[in-house]
């Protein structure tokens, strides 16, 4: 994409009525080579197991104290609710302790079951020392007008299968939940960018100004062109319309001429460039 080429061609695998059911069943299994030979239920009970293991014995040695397995759960099931969201670390330690919203927790809150800031810290270290987490940084443009951009990352797991791990969530509950099911199949694709920029030295990067305009992804390469993806489960001429709505007013806004592409990711169906120059391409379709 970053050489201009116009995307062209169908997602072959993709039905239209069972697109959603599809995509649960990819975030549930996740990425990993050994889930591929297994069942669904088979690749979710390992997830779940992986997770518990490194709740009671990998966070502890990675930190080198004994924190409780229940915070560690608690923890990483606030940040399973948050995933691809900018969820601070006050939020999660709200979340986790079970605090009413706008519920301040201070640093040296005690109990068995305390979640406090200094707590959320230590265990998001941790995660991310055990590559279990890997945040989304802010995207640092150049703006021709007066806007600021936010600098919270957003939060992801390595991959969505173990924020469908820590929620308990399988292929049936995603199904029905439209909203969490969105949330994981952007992770899904922030993942597979990650993958498909790498060999191109590119940082896969979030767009979010003091105007709440955002945009889901944004890879940057070592030379300073950079491209742009609103990531959207759903293909509808409504979603894909305002999606490239956002992409436009985004790019107009930075104050440079190195955007080397506008792209809408959807979960499937036809790949093509519209009138106003944004590629639609299913995710399936990415080539590295």
């Amino acid at each position: 994409m970053f050489e201009g080429a116009a995307p062209r061609g169908f997602d072959a695998a993709w039905d239209a009525t069972s697109a959603r059911q599809s995509i649960a069943e990819r975030v549930v299994v996740g990425g990993w080579p050994a889930h591929h030979r297994r069942s669904v239920a088979a690749a979710a009970r390992a997830n779940e197991s992986y997770l518990a293991l490194i709740r009671r014995h990998d966070i502890s040695r990675a930190t080198g104290q004994q924190l409780s397995p229940d915070v560690a759960e608690k923890v990483m099931r606030s940040l399973a609710r948050g995933v691809a969201t900018q969820m601070g670390e006050s939020a999660v330690a709200r979340d986790a302790h079970g605090a009413e919203p706008g519920r301040t927790l201070l640093a040296d809150e005690k109990g068995p079951d305390a979640t406090s800031r200094t707590a959320v810290a230590a265990h998001l270290d941790a995660l991310r020392r055990l590559r279990i987490i890997e945040d989304q940084p802010a995207w640092g443009a150049s703006m021709r007008s007066a806007r600021r951009l936010q600098a919270t990352p957003k939060r992801h797991f390595v991959d969505p299968s173990l924020a469908a791990a820590a929620l308990g969530a399988g292929v049936e509950r995603l199904t029905s939940d439209v909203l969490t099911l969105g949330l994981l199949f952007e992770s899904l694709a922030i993942r597979d960018l990650r993958v498909y920029a790498q060999p191109l030295r590119g940082r896969v990067a979030h767009y979010r100004d003091d105007r709440k305009l955002e945009v889901d992804a944004v890879i940057e390469l070592p030379d300073g062109r950079w491209g742009a993806f609103e990531i959207k489960l759903g293909t509808t001429q409504r979603v894909v319309d305002g999606a490239a709505a956002t992409l436009r007013r985004m790019a107009s806004l930075v104050d440079d001429n190195r955007c080397a592409f506008l792209a809408v990711l959807t979960n499937g169906g036809i790949a093509t460039r519209r009138d106003d120059g944004v590629d639609v391409v299913p995710l399936t379709m990415l080539a590295p």
